[in-house]
């Protein structure tokens, strides 16, 4: 009989107290197979928080500079102008708690959560701003001149 080998990628969640007891129980779990585990949902790294940070400034600066102050974002709101502050505490971690639980930045894990919550953020904006303010996720190479900048 033909032997087959093929190589398999299956998704898990485990929850567990550190990697090292994530790959024992994965190990234990696959008796007999030899898994390739790569821990894929770590938590966001330095360079995606100086992008967050870079993001909120840029949404604050640009909201302000076309006239979108609070009352015309956010339903209920008062006259008062962005900062990058109020971008991350009043629209940035009450969508994020919403979506994860997650009530720090830092709890974020870095594949996929802050481009979720970015989404939603730029769709909203849009929306409410008809279109004028868009802001593009810093890129890695803003996030680096600017650190350099600094």
């Amino acid at each position: 009989m033909k032997k087959y080998f093929a190589q398999v990628t299956i998704f898990l969640t485990v929850k567990a107290n550190s990697t090292k007891e994530v790959e024992k129980i994965v190990k234990e779990k696959f008796t007999g197979y030899d898994p390739a585990i790569e821990i894929m949902n770590k938590r966001r790294t330095s360079q995606q928080n100086a992008a967050l940070h870079l993001f909120f400034t840029q949404l604050a600066e640009t909201l302000n500079d076309k006239g979108f102050y609070m009352n015309k974002v956010l339903k209920g709101s008062t006259d008062v102008i962005w900062t990058p502050l109020l971008v991350k505490e009043i629209m940035w971690k009450p969508l994020q708690k919403a979506m994860f639980g997650k009530k720090s930045t830092t709890a974020l894990l870095k594949m996929g959560q802050i481009d979720k919550i970015y989404d939603v953020i730029n769709k909203v904006v849009s929306e409410r701003t008809d279109g004028e303010v868009y802001i593009p996720f810093p890129s890695i190479e803003e996030v680096m001149s600017k650190e350099q900048n600094v």
